[in-house]
């Protein structure tokens, strides 16, 4: 810390502070380091609230996280919560994190979201389990943040009232991942969005019990939008797409949906371009050696037609998940040859371990080798 303070450039402060975070502000405010702050990492706590508007003339990045039960004791606590000046003089804030951790009945007026470009919220209580802010809080917030650019949303599901739809023009980037613990859900936040410049999508969705679960309309948002989606990602037990949902998502280079096996007919027709046109990497589920041999003519006709044609789209990376025998083994060491021959990278995951370790690349010579994780 003595090293910092005697800096004159702005700094960048990556903290957390949980323990004692406002010995820590006061010793900023001594100084006084907080005039050059760009990035702050804290919990929230009442010494921070009550700082002057412009404590934080530089700060780009903020990341609170907000536990209610400890901060607030009294009625006076809450209103200096939410009219708190310390974010007033935030002129250079950008990027917004707030992670809420018990029930909380409200945010910060002040914060500045007209000028939030990346915001994160995480609503999570400890205790029970449930959504700590609520979806209507976040459809509020969203329907003031019109310079989002990116938004990543981590919430329980949870009944929507809000009645008016949210447009976000500039939006480009949007994760939203929801868990149900049981029971009837009334409407989804995708429900009310309005997304023209929307690029990629990522939707995450679990439930305790498969009654309780249902899959975000991503194709309503679209077609509501008009936007041209680039990356589709549904991270979805029980999940099922339909011609219809591949019909709407022609534009998407890159398409993640690993719990989903396609049957050969959607199979036959991506292959053909009639489904997918424009798709470059792919993860799927796939059944039986036809399928792996409808994957493995996908990847060869698109590698011909990208010699012939200089504007054709290759197919770039495929990564499925099949059942692990000795025949699907060999018809797998076919479609990896000539994945190699074409420049596409192909990835397997065989069904031994939880669809959260990684995918393995076959490599011809020796096997299995360790490949990364996730989407690139």
């Amino acid at each position: 810390m003595r090293t910092i303070i005697h800096q004159s450039a702005p700094v960048s402060l990556n903290l957390t502070c949980y323990d004692s975070p406002d010995r820590l502000l006061y010793s900023l405010a001594v100084q006084p380091l907080h005039m050059q702050l760009v990035s702050l990492r804290m919990a929230l706590t009442p010494q921070f609230l009550l700082m002057p508007h412009d404590s934080f003339p530089q700060l780009q990045t903020l990341d609170l996280t907000i536990i209610w039960a400890g901060l607030f004791t009294d009625t006076k606590m809450i209103s200096t919560y939410t009219a708190a000046s310390c974010f007033l003089g935030m002129r250079n804030l950008h990027t917004l994190r707030l992670c809420f951790k018990d029930d909380v009945d409200a945010v910060p007026d002040t914060i500045p979201w007209s000028q939030i470009t990346s915001l994160t919220l995480v609503s999570d209580d400890i205790e029970s389990g449930a959504d700590a802010l609520g979806v209507d809080n976040v459809l509020s917030i969203l329907k003031q943040s019109f310079s989002l650019r990116k938004c990543h949303l981590h919430l329980a599901m949870d009944n929507v009232t809000h009645s008016s739809m949210v447009t976000l023009p500039n939006l480009r980037e949007l994760e939203v991942q929801h868990h149900t613990y049981g029971g009837e859900y009334e409407g989804s936040l995708l429900d009310l969005l309005i997304t023209p410049a929307l690029g990629s999508l990522s939707l995450e969705t679990t439930a305790d019990y498969r009654d309780s679960f249902e899959i975000p309309d991503f194709r309503s948002l679209i077609l509501r939008s008009g936007c041209h989606l680039h990356l589709l990602s549904l991270d979805q037990t029980w999940l099922e797409l339909s011609d219809a949902d591949l019909h709407s998502i022609s534009s998407v280079q890159s398409l993640y949906v690993p719990h989903v096996f396609f049957d050969t007919e959607m199979l036959s027709q991506v292959v053909n371009g009639n489904l997918l046109p424009a798709i470059e990497n792919i993860s799927l589920g796939v059944e039986s050696i036809e399928h792996i041999e409808l994957l493995t003519e996908l990847i060869e006709r698109r590698s011909e037609c990208a010699l012939k044609e200089e504007n054709h789209l290759q197919v770039k990376e495929v990564r499925i998940a099949f059942a692990y025998d000795k025949a699907n083994m060999k018809a797998m060491m076919r479609c990896l040859k000539l994945a190699k021959r074409c420049g596409t990278k192909l990835c397997i995951y065989d069904g031994q371990k939880s669809w959260s370790e990684k995918y393995v690349s076959l490599e011809e010579d020796d096997g299995v080798s360790q490949g990364n994780s996730g989407k690139e």
